[in-house]
């Protein structure tokens, strides 16, 4: 209910006061009612019409039109018959149209956190397609391993990327009551523990351990948050990760070998006789197998990136720091230790690393403790991660 000022005046009523025309479609979508009447028995179209600035009852009736108010409902002047029941059914057609704008307003939002998803989708389905089309019958005939692996690629590519876009990685319950966890936080506290506030997540009041992040596109903390994965709309984080990096290892090697497949294709039914004439053999490859160049083109953009994810994946496993913690290193006050000496400045210091880079995949694949201390955290950190954790800290 929008609020009203002492004279039972709107603040769509006031607009129409004032003339602030520009203002009605805002107001109109805050669900001021036109309808509304103030202590004079006035609404929004008898104040526009004793308005000194003569555009404003026009602008004002042609915009409630477009919604679809009957004018004749809101109005009482002379000419102008109130008649409830057909303001009934005008206020009832708006609800619908209020409901209908609202349900496609959500799934524009919902296709528009979906376009990485579904383009991923088409690049597969056009690979596949030309892939289909151009090499598959010479691929069998001639390298039928490169063939075999390739379709294989594909397959475990969709599967994971199923898995990946259903799975559920690692999402904390909201708490039903957040009392027990801001209870915890000051029991630390009273106690002399030097507990960091930052750890209560005030929007789902979950205790957050020292690898757990909201993350705002999900409305949920991610217990070992790494990063938000556009292309599978989901989190990746303590029950995903692993999946998500054999997924990039497949992504790698199925481009790579599609990008192969293209090649000996192209000189296996276009011959290149002489190096020196490798433009106009490519003019003949592309002016013959045009879908190829395309798909060619497109690993050229997609190969290189998920290089540097398999990549940044790997060394993020192998020293057991999380992506997230690479791009806001300098947020979480437990990755620092205050400098000694003449060095004043805070030292940077991992303090999950496990003792080494075998330790820290070992850790990864068989162990699961990531969000665990290692051997060389500061005692400091170790207190807090206790404290976090015999509070119910997930």
């Amino acid at each position: 209910m929008c609020p009203l000022d002492n004279f039972k005046n709107s603040a769509l009523n006031r607009a129409a006061q004032a003339g602030k025309a520009p203002v009605f479609a805002y107001l109109l979508d805050k669900h001021n009612d036109p309808a509304q009447r103030n202590t004079s028995d006035a609404s929004c179209i008898d104040i526009a019409r004793d308005c000194k600035d003569p555009t404003v009852l026009p602008e004002l009736q042609q915009l409630l039109r477009k919604r679809g108010f009957n004018l004749a409902c809101l109005s009482e002047g002379p000419g102008d018959p109130v008649d409830v029941e057909v303001g009934k059914a005008s206020m009832s057609s708006r609800a619908a149209m209020l409901k209908q704008t609202e349900e496609a307003e959500s799934m524009i939002e919902k296709m528009y956190c979906l376009r990485w998803t579904l383009m991923w989708l088409v690049s597969v389905s056009f690979v596949a397609f030309q892939y289909i089309l151009d090499l598959r019958a010479v691929l069998w005939q001639e390298w039928p391993q490169i063939a075999a692996l390739f379709e294989l690629g594909v397959v475990a590519s969709l599967a994971l990327f199923y898995h990946l876009f259903r799975s559920d990685p690692g999402k904390v319950k909201p708490s039903t009551d957040p009392s027990t966890n801001i209870e915890a936080l000051l029991r630390g506290i009273r106690l002399g523990k030097d507990v960091p506030c930052t750890r209560l997540c005030t929007t789902t009041w979950v205790l957050k351990g020292l690898r757990t992040k909201y993350c705002k596109e999900t409305h949920a903390c991610i217990e070992e948050f790494d990063h938000y994965c556009d292309f599978f709309a989901n989190p990746i984080g303590r029950n995903n990760h692993r999946a998500f990096y054999v997924i990039c290892w497949v992504e790698v090697s199925t481009q790579y070998l599609h990008l192969l497949s293209c090649f000996l294709v192209a000189r296996s039914t276009i011959p290149l006789s002489d190096v020196f004439q490798i433009f106009s053999w490519g003019y003949k490859v592309a002016t013959s197998y045009p879908l190829m160049c395309l798909t060619m083109w497109l690993h050229g953009f997609g190969l290189p990136f998920m290089l540097y994810m398999l990549l940044m994946q790997s060394v993020g496993i192998g020293y057991n720091v999380t992506q997230n913690e690479i791009a806001n290193w300098r947020r979480y006050e437990h990755l620092w230790e205050p400098g000694t000496g003449h060095r004043k400045a805070p030292i940077f210091r991992n303090c999950f690393c496990k003792g080494s880079f075998f330790r820290n995949v070992l850790d990864f694949w068989w162990h699961g403790s990531r969000r665990e201390c290692g051997p060389g955290c500061p005692e400091g950190i170790i207190k807090i991660a206790l404290m976090l954790k015999e509070a119910g800290a997930k």
